[in-house]
């Protein structure tokens, strides 16, 4: 159930990471507020009875009145020696006094159980702000307490069921508040466990170079480290919370950012590594981002959040695009070198495809072979083995080629266009 008043919370509530001296302080603090609640309520009442004289017992009210008024000064003393060193004896003195009202009872009402409620009130206190065993020290003087006064009246009640209902009282007492507070120790150490651990996680985000988000399924930013607000150029976090993390991205890549987004969702994918988009800062200036999407999962291993890894790669984006210029145009200069070196060679050259279609040859080729032009042999030739004055030479040179690779040099005769041939090598 949880508490709506926040003010109310905060007294009643006590935090698992204190230890067990300051959590008994804390259980101390919570039983006089009630005690002196219901002290004053009583005085208030006490008070209205007494001034409208409508009960025929002034004396006992005037008893009680001054019992609370006396009462609260020694509830608030009792408090303030709580939040001092000597708080132990606070408690002490509260479990005491709790256990002395038992005498305000006659031995009679001992023996016959009516104090129980009294006594057991006392053993529980003991348990909670004293120590767990301390409630088995309470039984054993509720005991003695209880054989003391059935021996001084007659006739003599039997007292066992009393002194069973103590000692199991006090056992139950013991059992719990070990049990719980075993519980609280366990619980306050996971507890402080996990927030080292998330404070290490917040620093190593805080600390990170690159910008870091969280997101709900819908795509909002929850939160973004200082990285990502300079990288986007913002100031403040309230800038960035809030809106779609691809309403960063230039409108040219809008689309495909939401469709990454949704894929990762639909699918279930654990993470996408390096998505490259255009982004824009905060006054419209365009960069290179890359993104690197992972889910959040809770325990029921369903989607809670995104979390985006966002680095900068403008700079490395100029770089690609500089190398790539330099290489096309080192590529187009190495073509023409290459192109004015096969077009102006002395020497015939040709190129062809493993079943003999001509691909390209150079002028000189042409001359030699007797032909107009290399657009001519192109045309002309169907199959470079008709080049041969022996059309079967062409065959036994890929053979002789694929059964020793360093083969280069072979000496044939071929045939020109007019049918004449010569020796070539």
């Amino acid at each position: 159930m949880k508490i709506k008043n926040p003010r109310f919370a905060n007294l009643v509530e006590i935090p698992t990471s204190l230890s067990e001296d300051n959590r008994r302080q804390k259980l101390l603090d919570i039983m006089l507020g009630l005690l002196g609640s219901a002290i004053l309520v009583v005085l208030v009442a006490v008070s209205a009875i007494w001034i409208t004289n409508t009960s025929k017992n002034l004396e006992d009210l005037r008893t009680m009145f001054f019992f609370c008024i006396f009462a609260i000064p020694g509830l608030a003393g009792l408090s303030v020696l709580n939040h001092s060193r000597a708080g132990y004896l606070a408690r002490l003195i509260f479990v005491t006094m709790l256990f002395l009202i038992v005498f305000l009872d006659t031995p009679a009402q001992y023996a016959n159980g009516r104090s129980l409620l009294v006594f057991s009130l006392s053993i529980i206190a003991a348990g909670i702000l004293i120590r767990p065993s301390a409630s088995f020290v309470l039984a054993i003087i509720s005991s003695i307490i209880v054989q003391v006064a059935v021996f001084s009246i007659t006739p003599v009640p039997q007292p066992l069921p009393s002194i069973i209902a103590f000692f199991l009282l006090a056992a139950l007492v013991w059992m719990s508040t070990s049990s719980l507070e075993r519980h609280i120790k366990q619980l306050g150490e996971t507890n402080e466990a996990l927030k080292q651990s998330e404070e290490r996680y917040r620093t190593l985000v805080e600390i990170s170079p690159d910008m870091i988000t969280l997101s709900d399924l819908e795509g909002k930013i929850v939160f973004t480290n200082q990285a990502g607000l300079a990288l986007l150029g913002y100031i403040d976090a309230i800038e960035v919370v809030g809106k779609k993390v691809w309403e960063f991205i230039a409108p040219e890549d809008r689309p495909r950012a939401i469709a990454d987004f949704g894929r990762v969702l639909q699918n279930n994918i654990s993470s996408v590594d390096k998505v490259e988009y255009c982004a824009l800062k905060k006054e419209g200036t365009p960069f290179y981002i890359e993104v690197s999407y992972s889910i959040l999962k809770g325990s029921s291993d369903q989607p809670q959040a995104v979390i985006s890894v966002i680095r900068d790669v403008t700079l490395r984006k100029r770089i690609e695009q500089t190398l790539l210029v330099k290489t096309e145009i080192a590529l187009r200069e190495s073509e023409q070198r290459y192109r004015d070196l096969f077009e102006n060679a002395s020497l015939a050259i040709f190129q062809d495809t493993l079943e003999g279609k001509v691909i390209e040859v150079n002028p000189e080729f042409a001359s030699l072979f007797g032909y107009q032009s290399p657009e001519d042999v192109k045309d002309s030739i169907n199959n470079t083995a008709d080049l041969f004055a022996d059309p079967r030479r062409r065959a036994e040179i890929v053979r002789l080629r694929a059964e020793n690779p360093s083969l280069e040099r072979f000496e044939n005769v071929y045939r020109r266009k007019d049918g004449s041939t010569f020796i070539g090598q």
